[in-house]
């Protein structure tokens, strides 16, 4: 439940990808691989792909985005995760790449971050197979 996205005339309920804060002295990837686990459930496969960094507000805020992909074994992933002291509530679910074009198409995404992963997904799924072969 994200009271922001309401607030701001979404749903409340967003299909997001895995995201986290930096910890003082900690690498953007180590960021990555924690928080896919602790709001996933799930281990990568794979070392993480700087998909791009970026600046969301560069004219506002001068907070800055590291996003990656990994691979995983979206076989085992099921079931509600997140940090209890966070408040964190998060159900994972899987959807192929036919399912996320057509969350893309009717405009269903309405997270930045991941809005940037998979459309970056769409573009280098073949070259991600290749690397990941």
């Amino acid at each position: 439940f994200r009271l922001p996205a309401l607030l701001a005339g979404g749903s409340p309920w967003q299909l997001e990808a895995a995201a986290g804060l930096i910890d003082k002295d900690e690498a953007p990837e180590a960021v990555a691989i924690r928080e896919t686990r602790e709001e996933t459930g799930l281990a990568l496969r794979s070392k993480p792909v700087l998909i791009q960094r970026y600046l969301p507000s560069a004219g506002g805020s001068d907070e800055s985005v590291s996003l990656y992909c990994a691979r995983v074994d979206s076989a085992a992933a099921r079931g509600v995760h997140g940090l209890i002291d966070e408040h964190e509530d998060i159900r994972v679910i899987v959807k192929t790449i036919v399912e996320i074009e057509a969350l893309l198409d009717r405009g269903a995404i309405e997270s930045g971050h991941t809005l940037i992963g998979l459309y970056w997904l769409l573009r280098h799924r073949d070259r991600l197979r290749r690397l990941w072969a």
